[in-house]
């Protein structure tokens, strides 16, 4: 029996080989990313969501794209087999935007909370 697609399982798998790297996948006309990736994303575009996703259009990756690289970060876009890796010309900050990303959504949530 063939299991169906899951853009959350397979960015979980993804994410495994990827520690340190934003990890987004295709689907359809759009590519997604989870947990402590999107919370960096969030943190980058002032874009809070509460489900903790991000999701960009395919036609929008090359800026979204050049600006993660530009923030010295490392990037992969998988398929459901693939990946293709992008990699910053400067040392990976990968755990020091993690760690904003998270602070960013705390202090979000509690502010949405508060009001």
């Amino acid at each position: 029996m063939r299991r169906n697609y899951s853009v959350i399982r397979n960015y979980k798998k993804f994410k495994k080989e990827y520690p340190e790297f934003i990890v987004f996948i295709k689907c359809d006309k759009y590519y997604y990313t989870y947990d402590s990736d999107s919370r960096i994303l969030m943190y980058l575009y002032d874009a809070f969501r509460e489900d903790m996703s991000f999701r960009i259009e395919k036609d929008r990756f090359n800026d979204v794209l050049s600006r993660l690289l530009e923030s010295n970060l490392n990037v992969v876009l998988a398929g459901s087999k693939v990946a293709r890796e992008y990699y910053s010309s400067k040392e990976n900050k990968y755990e020091k935007m993690k760690k904003m990303g998270k602070d960013y959504y705390k202090a979000t949530i509690c502010s949405v909370i508060e009001h």
